[in-house]
């Protein structure tokens, strides 16, 4: 399911020109395999593979940006038991959440890297290999 992107992904990172070729399209006969909402998430999650920024890091740092600046702004004026705690657990909340989102998008971003789906030539590609490098493992 996920060839065909992958096939478009790899071809736009090598700049290689994409061509439509029209073809002719028979109905199928058979019911289909497709199950909308598994191979979705599947072709999701393959997509995110290649590039976490867009999915996690950005909105994470947003996230954890509003969280901090809210939890921050209670805490300064004070007296948050009793005049704004749900709005200070909701900061605490964001900036939590938003600091996972980041810590997934790394780990992502990781996993891309040593499965050869992302290019190691970033900050977190040379991290990953000097961290390796100290370690022995074959992986660098």
């Amino acid at each position: 399911m996920e060839f065909a992107s992958e096939m478009i992904i790899e071809a736009a990172r090598k700049k290689l020109r994409i061509i439509e070729v029209p073809i002719t399209y028979y109905p199928r006969q058979t019911p289909s395999k497709l199950h909308s909402w598994g191979d979705g998430w599947r072709h999701l999650r393959f997509m995110m593979l290649y590039n976490p920024t867009p999915f996690f890091y950005v909105p994470g740092i947003l996230l954890f940006i509003l969280g901090a600046f809210m939890a921050l702004t209670l805490a300064i004026r004070g007296n948050v038991e009793t005049t704004s705690l749900h709005s200070f657990i909701l900061g605490s909340m964001l900036a939590i959440i938003g600091t996972q989102m980041i810590a997934t998008g790394s780990v992502m971003k990781v996993y891309g890297i040593v499965h050869n789906k992302i290019d190691k030539s970033g900050i977190t590609g040379k991290l990953l290999i000097i961290t390796l490098l100290n370690q022995g493992s074959w992986l660098a």
